[in-house]
């Protein structure tokens, strides 16, 4: 077991091929969590905000004060573009649903995918695109 940082008591395996810390949690996010927590990362993340990566996100913002049915076809396309980013998933369905009050969200985008090294398949996903 090897500690991931000097103050922190959780620890990982080395040969776990997929993990980082886990976003608003203690502890890692390993395996297919990792993965998930990454797509929520990359559409969550307005393009052209990283300066070091000025292609990385997801320019769906852009889409949300459209009615939804004319935003849909924007939405699906912008979420299929910018998960070139993440190449261990193979994404078989994008759907857009309307937000309401508990998701915080204009529209929640909801993804089936296949992570291509795990032999995993039909993992589902709901991400908040507009949360505020």
């Amino acid at each position: 077991m090897v500690k991931l940082l000097a103050s922190s008591l959780h620890t990982v395996t080395p040969d776990t091929p997929h993990w980082q810390l886990a976003l608003g949690a203690d502890g890692v996010a390993q395996q297919l969590a990792d993965i998930a927590q990454c797509i929520r990362i990359i559409l969550t993340t307005p393009k052209g905000s990283d300066p070091l990566r000025p292609d990385f996100g997801c320019d769906a913002g852009n889409w949300l004060d459209l009615p939804l049915p004319a935003a849909r076809p924007h939405l699906v396309r912008e979420i299929r573009a910018a998960l070139a980013w993440e190449p261990r998933i193979r994404l078989e369905a994008v759907s857009i649903e309307p937000g309401d009050s508990q998701s915080g969200g204009h529209a929640l985008a909801r993804l089936v995918w296949s992570a291509t090294d795990l032999s995993v398949r039909g993992q589902t996903g709901v991400v908040a695109l507009g949360a505020a």
